[in-house]
């Protein structure tokens, strides 16, 4: 190797020179010249092509050199920081950690006679396969990933005829599409349909031909793209690097339509700021309401990052060029959040280099961050190194992660979660990683600077497993290292323990009700899957006793599916003492109808708050046998689990802290926190809104796409248990069972300004449960038939500038957050989720004036859940939400006017939910 390594470092010296010292050259015109010309571009693409030649001379790279792993192998765990997939071989070994090893397909057995792997994209059918393409010089591969986390070779498209094997092959997916392109000349861009690899049969792959093809696409200039982006939503795909330099698009973004596959073509281009390597192109969500709902493309163009307005393909915009500290070539990015864009991660390829100040002087590779909030002065602002020697190349964000794909360092993924706090990049954390090539592992730093190892991976697959494609071996299989962590924590556990999910249901909310009130509750959570209802009882309440009697003689007829627990609330009257506790547990426990612990057969015991009494439980236990899962959220889930006496733990962390999407890392701290043997409760909530100042009462937290999104982090985080929080806290606003007029007299108790729950029905947000509900506890999405089709709709009727906010803040000081006014946390949205059978098109009108809506969130394969949102931006009047097919509704719902004329011109913070 190190014969190689020289090549290389003399094939870069010239280009590190051009590249080395943004400082002090700025953005001369010397300096911008040999980006503008492509000199700095050139140098690099012949540095990658003399090492990999050398590296071919020596048969390093020959296809046949490596050894799938067998069919029928089991699964390779990471133990103490390797993965031993060939014990006794060095070359078979692999660095890891937090990242177990599931399959290798090597180039050869995926049918190449060339190798060397580039891209790779994945796509999941309607009832769940999952299908991956493996970019090689001389064509794609396909598999089928399997449930086990094996890949069954399919088959594979070859090149474009008449084009010539090159490494450079990049793809994306475009609904059930593969767009491909490739630096080959006469390539063009090939467009194939996934559907066609539904049919090919177990051990007879297929050799797909140009026929075959939906499309192809050839009006490039001389027909090789660099990287081809896909706007889903927007339905175009981009060509970018398309060379010459000197052509009219100068090798920027080339726009293709995409609305009919089979029929692409071009609306125009983008070639203002010349050469884009790579991009992203999205709709625009974010705090600058400015470009709010516009289609912007993150071009990442050598020496900058350039922001473009596309959404009028003839007359683009660059919004802001913006270099940085220790440019040498910006490479590729990612948004960390597409449904609300504050921040970016970007690679440089080429600022691995030492001898040099700054933040790229150490041959380590850096991840750059950048604060997007103002996409007209984007800032860099700050940088994560890695500890090992190493090129960074490719990087996806999923959830909080970023899982980086960085040459002979392999999978590296970071914990980005921490940026909306600090910016700088300080508290981000690598928190697994698999090294994919050892060769160079003995080196100093543990790696070299070299275009070894791998090219690109796929971590969006729903199943969990992440396919990588590596230059020289072929592809891996390795799982989410969330899926690690979970199987050694137990939350994976499917097969071991049985799931339930239960509503929180305030008991003393409904002291007026008879026993066949109870029934009709019971009857309606049975219908949307839910299991139980967890019982909030306070201590002091008079009218708890008759009101549990009547909750246990109304569930007695239901017990075999429904049952109910107890949930002590330490916070609304006091605390409970130890032996009321214990009389109430010892009482009910051996109800039918009371709920045990899944496992253990134990009575299923909660309490919101009341840590400060956890001495008691010891006690309680011992005279009760309960199963004990508080909430004690006040001091933490290490805290409480130091009591020692809590056999699980439920988190009351439904709601985001701040105006952004609730993320799973409060679930992922309690899960660690719990460790493998004790049991995960983990919160859903729609919506919180509370206005109660005779109780002290008067915030919001940020709902708006809460109920959607939170349901995607259980399918994925898929806990012991789930509590919705709640069937009918009416003053919280997060009910989802039915308003019970009868049951609204906290009102006038708490001192509220308006009744804000009175005719603001949420029993749509129940539409979708039983479907989600039956996914979560199945670990698979259910096919959806026509029939079973769902819209659910939900908005404030009142817009922010409506009326007087009524003193309410945005968060909440009381827990330890920065109070602001409710429109920096709320949106003036109309949002929508859909359960479809397939595809459709989304219509929402306001006032009768159309709202341009779309997906904004698709299920791979057509069918399950779909989401997006529309602003009001000022439109009021009757909300019309439709789906569409053939230009016919299939399904709609019409909702209440969205009006300034605010009751007692208070803006009305709860909102309006309608499904059909």
């Amino acid at each position: 190797m190190k014969f190689l390594s020289q090549i290389l470092t003399v094939s870069l010296l010239g280009v590190f020179e051009l590249s080395r010292a943004t400082e002090r050259e700025a953005l001369s015109a010397a300096r911008l010249t040999r980006y503008e010309s492509g000199e700095v571009h050139q140098r690099l693409r012949s540095a990658k092509e003399a090492f990999w030649a050398a590296r071919h001379a020596a048969g390093l790279d020959d296809p046949t050199r490596y050894t799938s792993f067998a069919r029928a192998a089991a699964p390779v765990p990471c133990t103490d920081g390797l993965a031993a997939v060939v014990p006794g071989s060095a070359n078979y070994t692999f660095r890891c950690s937090n990242v177990d090893f599931y399959d290798f397909v090597s180039h050869a057995d995926l049918g190449s006679a060339q190798g060397r792997g580039a891209s790779s994209w994945g796509w999941t059918s309607d009832d769940g396969r999952e299908f991956v393409a493996i970019a090689q010089s001389d064509g794609a591969a396909f598999a089928e990933l399997t449930s086990e986390g094996k890949l069954r070779y399919l088959g594979r498209l070859p090149q474009t005829p008449g084009s010539e094997p090159r490494i450079w092959r990049e793809m994306k997916g475009y609904k059930h599409y593969l767009v491909i392109g490739s630096e080959a000349v006469n390539h063009g861009v090939q467009i194939f349909d996934f559907k066609k690899l539904l049919d090919v049969e177990q051990n007879n792959t297929k050799l797909f031909r140009q026929s075959d093809l939906t499309s192809h696409w050839n009006e490039l200039p001389i027909g090789r793209s660099h990287n081809v982006v896909v706007n889903e939503e927007k339905e175009y795909a981009v060509a970018v690097g398309a060379a010459p330099r000197n052509d009219s698009c100068a090798s920027g973004l080339i726009f293709i339509d995409l609305k009919d596959p089979s029929q692409p073509f071009s609306p125009g281009c983008a070639g203002g700021d010349g050469y884009v390597h790579d991009a992203q192109c999205i709709v625009y969500r974010g705090p600058d309401q400015k470009y709010n709902g516009r289609d912007i493309c993150y071009g990442y163009n050598e020496d900058t990052l350039t922001i473009y307005d596309v959404s009028d393909k003839n007359a683009t915009n660059i919004i802001s060029r913006t270099s940085y500290e220790g440019a040498s070539y910006t490479h590729q990015g990612w948004v960390t959040n597409t449904t609300w864009q504050e921040y970016l991660v970007l690679d440089d390829e080429l600022d691995e280099k030492d001898s040099q100040p700054g933040p790229n002087s150490q041959r380590k590779a850096v991840t750059y961050f950048w604060d997007i909030k103002s996409l007209e002065r984007p800032r860099q602002t700050g940088v994560f190194r890695s500890n090992v020697t190493s090129i960074d190349h490719n990087q996806f964000v999923v959830g909080k992660y970023a899982f980086q794909s960085n040459y002979g360092a392999g999978l590296r993924v970071l914990d980005i979660s921490s940026l909306p706090d600090d910016p700088t990049g300080e508290a981000v954390k690598e928190v697994a990683y698999f090294d994919i090539f050892p060769e160079d592992d003995h080196l100093e730093g543990g790696g070299d600077v070299a275009f070894t190892g791998t090219w690109s991976s796929y971590p969006f697959f729903k199943s969990g497993f992440i396919v990588i494609n590596t230059i020289e071996r072929g592809a891996f299989v390795l799982p989410h290292f969330l899926f690690t962590l979970m199987a050694i924590f137990g939350c994976f556990s499917a097969g071991a323990r049985a799931k339930a999910v239960f509503a929180h249901f305030m008991v003393g909310n409904v002291g007026s009700y008879a026993v066949s009130d109870w029934q009709e509750d019971i009857r309606l959570a049975v219908e949307s899957g839910i299991d139980g209802f967890a019982l909030n009882i306070a201590s002091q309440d008079p009218s708890i006793p008759p009101s549990i009697h009547n909750a246990f003689e109304a569930a007695a007829p239901t017990a075999n599916k429904f049952k109910l627990f107890f949930s002590f609330d330490y916070e609304a009257q006091g605390p409970w003492s130890k032996d009321a506790v214990v009389h109430l547990v010892n009482k009910y426990k051996a109800n039918p109808a009371y709920q045990k612990h899944l496992n253990t057969s134990k009575p299923l015991v909660s309490t919101f708050e009341g840590a400060k009494q956890s001495a008691d439980w010891k006690d309680i236990k011992a005279q009760t046998g309960a199963f004990f899962i508080p909430d004690w959220s006040s001091i933490g889930a290490p805290a409480a689990v130091a009591t020692g006496v809590v056999d699980g733990l439920f988190s009351w962390e439904a709601w985001p802290k701040s105006a952004v999407a609730m993320t799973t890392a409060p679930d992922e701290a309690y899960r660690a926190a719990l460790g493998k043997d004790k049991v995960y409760m983990m919160p859903v909530s729609p919506w919180f809104y509370t206005n109660l100042p005779g109780w002290g009462k008067n915030w919001v937290w940020r709902g708006d796409e809460l109920w959607h999104d939170r349901w995607e982090q259980v399918l994925a985080v898929q806990p012991d248990y789930v509590q919705i929080i709640t069937w009918n806290d009416y003053g919280e606003s997060h009910y989802i069972g039915p308003v019970n007029d009868k049951c609204l007299g906290l009102f006038d108790a708490g001192k509220a300004p308006l009744n804000y729950a009175k005719d603001m029905p949420h029993d749509g947000w129940r539409a979708f449960l039983p479907w989600v509900i039956q996914a979560y506890k199945t670990g698979k999405r259910p096919a959806v038939t026509a029939e079973a089709e769902k819209l659910v709709v939900w908005y404030r009727k009142n817009p922010s500038t409506g009326g007087s906010d009524s003193g309410t803040t945005g968060n909440h000081r009381g827990h330890g957050q920065v109070e602001v006014k409710p429109v920096e946390v709320l949106q003036d949205r109309v949002f929508f989720s859909a359960l479809l059978s397939g595809p459709a098109d989304v219509s929402v009108t306001i006032g009768g004036k159309d709202g341009r809506a779309s997906w904004e969130d698709r299920p791979q394969g057509g069918a399950g859940l779909y989401h997006g949102s529309v602003p009001f931006d000022g439109r009021e009047g009757d909300v019309v939400v439709s789906v569409m097919r053939e230009g016919k509704a299939v399904k709609q719902v019409k909702g209440v006017p969205i009006t300034s004329r605010c009751e007692r011109s208070l803006v009305n913070w709860n909102a309006w939910v309608g499904s059909s």
